[in-house]
C-alpha cells in the first residue's frame, strides 16, 4: 500500500514539498506546474531520465528539474543511472499552479541493495 502525503501550506503562504512513495512498474500521476520550473527529488544519487515529451528535463545530482510550456502530460521513466532493472514511472500533469517540488521515496521493497 502506497503512502502519499499531499503538500501542505508552508509557512507564508507557500507550498511545502511533497513526498510521494513510489514503487517500479506503478505509474504515479503528479500535478505539477505549467510554464515554470518543477524540482523532482530522487532516491538515486545520479538518475537517468528518458522522456519523449517536449518538456526540458535536466539533472542535477539526484533532482531532476522539469519545465512544460503545454498542458499536455509528461511521462517520465527515472532509472539510478546505469541500471534499468528499476525505474520510477511518472506522468506530471502540467497546470497553471505554482511551482512544485516532489520527494520520491522508494517502497521498502524497491530498495536498491
Amino acid at each position: 500500500m502506497k503512502t502519499v502525503q499531499s503538500a501542505e501550506t508552508a509557512p507564508a503562504g507557500g507550498i511545502a514539498p511533497q513526498t510521494i512513495k513510489v514503487s517500479a512498474g506503478i505509474n504515479e500521476i503528479i500535478t505539477v506546474a505549467q510554464n515554470h520550473l518543477n524540482r523532482i527529488v530522487t532516491p538515486f544519487p545520479s538518475p537517468r531520465v528518458r522522456t519523449v515529451s517536449r518538456a526540458e528535463t535536466q539533472v542535477e545530482g539526484n533532482v531532476v528539474y522539469v519545465a512544460s510550456n503545454s498542458e499536455d502530460p509528461v511521462t517520465l521513466y527515472i532509472t539510478p543511472g546505469e541500471n534499468e532493472s528499476l525505474a520510477i514511472s511518472l506522468t506530471l500533469a502540467p497546470k497553471l499552479i505554482p511551482p512544485r517540488e516532489i520527494r520520491l521515496e522508494l517502497a521498502a521493497s524497491n530498495i536498491l541493495a
